[in-house]
């Protein structure tokens, strides 16, 4: 075996994003579109049936993950192999980064279309009539835990005082 197979130089234009493409890809396409796990795959407000939007949802991980998982490989074997493999920099590789792009971007845009934002609206007002803090069990809209919150007379101040 060569003993230049690994060099420093192909390494040189190397970084956490050149990593994070695969990475996400492989999210996207095993945990997401294969398993169908994965936050992205629950809405409890669909406007649609929750079989149709889990459907549609690992579909366009699937094209997602794929896309990315795609480019970050080019990304990697072509810092690693110049010449032997497609450019990162060509017009196919920033083709497909953009189309990975899209594809998530479409991931965001279909979710948010397909959430009833009134029925969360309405869950999140009973929730807080019934001082439960939330809907979901204690867990805000982004998945944390739901803070207590202050009382407002904490803040508010009497400035009758200074007259």
């Amino acid at each position: 075996m060569p003993s230049n197979l690994l060099t420093p130089e192909m390494f040189a234009n190397f970084d956490l994003f050149t990593l994070f493409k695969p990475l996400a890809g492989i999210y996207l396409l095993v945990w997401c579109a294969i398993l169908g796990k994965g936050k992205i795959l629950r809405n409890e407000h669909l406007k649609c049936d929750e079989k149709v939007f889990r459907r549609n949802m690992r579909l366009i991980c699937a094209a997602a993950g794929l896309l990315l998982l795609l480019s970050g490989v080019i990304d990697i074997a072509g810092d690693m192999f110049p010449g032997a493999f497609i450019d990162p920099a060509s017009v196919v590789g920033w083709i497909i980064w953009g189309l990975g792009l899209t594809a998530l971007i479409g991931i965001m845009v279909y979710s948010v279309a397909m959430t009833d934002r009134e029925a969360m609206r309405k869950a999140d007002e009973e929730a807080a009539k019934n001082n439960q803090g939330s809907a979901r069990g204690g867990y805000s809209r982004g998945g944390r835990p739901a803070q207590p919150k202050m009382p407002s007379s904490a803040f508010e101040f009497d400035n009758d005082d200074d007259q």
